[in-house]
This record gives structure tokens, C-alpha cells and sequence, in this order.
């Protein structure tokens, strides 16, 4: 969705309002998070769509409160908009780095298996390349393709897929591919040993996520039980003996806004932080 609407901004070019480290930095991760859109869109893009939320919140502020308070907000929402927009791509390419890295040991232990059978390399990689080996199995079949196709030494395809990808551990997969290309069978056991290293660290992310779990557990019920419950006693208490005003709006907006909202704040960091072998096709 958002792709598409950068690519309407092919025929604008406000780019020259970046410097040119925005332009490279731009080019290689919307490359890295396999993003269709050149950098020139997706700063135009970034640029116009903050201005034009930048306005609605000053038309808004300027209709709920005055034009300073209007000016302030319109500025605050642009620029926020602005570096979120232009860092998005930074956030995806690391997102898409973790899902080939999920699928990338099982692809390679299936590549060894072949390779000590003494299978041909290519066979080897066009048979796993066509099994359900999610982006990983997506990124061996851009191989073939480049190496088909375009013309490509294997080589040449290994380390480009390399590049494609933000991640050390998958530069260190392709250099073994490569390795496995050029020996063949002595070069399974080193895809091997880097398939069950990296299963390995993929496990040791799992048990970190795991003892993680138990503190935001904890933090989870104290702010949608416990928190709520005391506020309540406090409200009580003190408008009993400290004569503390709340409207009922302010109860209202706590009970119905803030703790939800810190919720659901606990929530998608959890979301967020939860190793990628532990959402299965997600």
C-alpha cells in the first residue's frame, strides 16, 4: 500500500532537498528491505506526505485552540512524520533480515544434505529454492534467476544476494555457498556446522525472549489490574480526606484511554521483540 503510493511520486523529484548521504542511505535500504520504489520517491513521497499531515494538524489546531498553538503542532507532526517516513525503509530492511535469516538454516541443511549425496550444486539449489523456505527460499530463487537469466557467474549471484540482505550472518551463508559451489561435497560440512550455528543463536534468541516475557508478564498485569486499582483507591481516598478534584472526565479518560493505551503499549513491544522462528509464516 504504501509502496504504491511512493510510486505515484515518480514524475516529482523533491530529492534535492536531501543531501546526497540521504540518497545513498535511502537507495540501499529500500534495496535491502526488497522495496520496488527509488530513493527519489520515497523522499518526495516522505516529504509531501508529512507537509500535507502537517497542514491537516495545523487546520485542526488552528479550529480547536489558537494559530500559535496550530503552528507548533503543524511543525511537531510534520517533522515526526518526516523521520519516521524517512527511516521506515532503515526498520524494514532489519525486519526482512530476520526473516531470511529464520529460513535460512533449514534451506542450508537441505542444501548440505544434497551436496553430500553428491548431488550437482545447482540442482542442489533449484531443489531447495522451490521448497516452502519463506524469503530465504524467495532470495535462493532470485540466485537461480540472476544465474539463468541474466547471465551471472554463481559467484556473481552468491555475493549480490549478499548485498541484498542486511545481515552478517546471511553474508556468512552465501560465502559458504559459494565455498560449497567451488569444492562441492568438502564444502556440505561447512553449510553444516554454519546451519546448526545459527539455529543455535536462533534458539538462544527464543530463551532470551522467553525470561523477557516473564518481567513485561508481570508489568502487563500490574498496569491493567493492579495500576487501575490503586488509582481507584487513590481517587476514593482522596476525595474523601486530601481534597483532591478529579472531574469524572479525567477518571474517564484514565480508565478508558491511558491504561489501555499503556497496554497496548506492552503488547506491541512484545510484538515487536518476539524472534521471527517463533511466528511461524508471519
Amino acid at each position: 500500500m504504501i509502496e504504491e503510493l511512493a510510486r505515484k511520486f515518480s514524475g516529482v523529484d523533491a530529492s534535492r532537498l536531501f543531501s546526497e548521504k540521504n540518497l545513498r542511505d535511502a537507495r540501499r535500504n529500500l534495496a535491502q528491505a526488497g522495496m520496488r520504489v527509488g530513493p527519489q520517491e520515497w523522499l518526495s513521497f516522505s516529504l509531501f506526505a508529512s507537509a500535507f499531515l502537517g497542514l491537516v494538524a495545523a487546520i485542526i489546531g488552528a479550529t480547536a485552540a489558537t494559530l500559535e498553538i496550530a503552528a507548533v503542532l503543524a511543525l511537531l507532526v510534520f517533522a515526526l512524520l518526516l523521520l519516521l517516513l524517512t527511516r521506515y525503509p532503515a526498520y524494514a530492511k532489519l525486519k526482512r533480515a530476520e526473516l531470511v535469516e529464520r529460513d535460512l538454516p533449514i534451506a542450508l541443511g537441505a542444501i548440505s544434505v544434497d551436496l553430500q549425496a553428491n548431488t550437482a550444486f545447482e540442482r542442489a539449489l533449484a531443489r531447495t529454492a522451490k521448497g516452502d523456505y519463506g524469503e530465504a527460499g524467495h532470495e535462493l530463487r532470485r540466485v537461480l534467476r540472476d544465474v539463468e537469466e541474466g547471465g551471472e557467474s554463481m559467484q556473481e549471484a552468491l555475493r549480490r544476494a549478499a548485498e541484498r540482505v542486511d545481515s552478517l550472518l546471511v553474508k556468512r551463508a552465501y560465502m559458504q555457498l559459494a565455498f560449497a559451489y567451488e569444492h562441492g561435497a568438502p564444502g556440505a560440512e561447512g553449510l553444516r556446522r554454519l546451519a546448526d550455528e545459527m539455529i543455535g543463536l536462533q534458539a538462544a534468541k527464543a530463551r532470551q525472549y522467553s525470561a523477557r516475557m516473564t518481567f513485561f508478564g508481570l508489568l502487563f498485569v500490574s498496569v491493567s489490574c493492579i495500576l487501575p486499582a490503586f488509582f481507584s483507591a487513590y481517587v476514593i481516598v482522596g476525595s474523601a480526606f486530601l481534597q483532591l478534584t478529579l472531574s469524572p472526565n479525567d477518571i474517564l479518560l484514565a480508565f478508558c484511554v491511558l491504561f489501555p493505551l499503556a497496554d497496548l503499549a506492552i503488547l506491541l513491544y512484545l510484538r515487536e521483540k518476539t524472534p521471527k522462528i517463533l511466528l511461524g509464516g508471519k
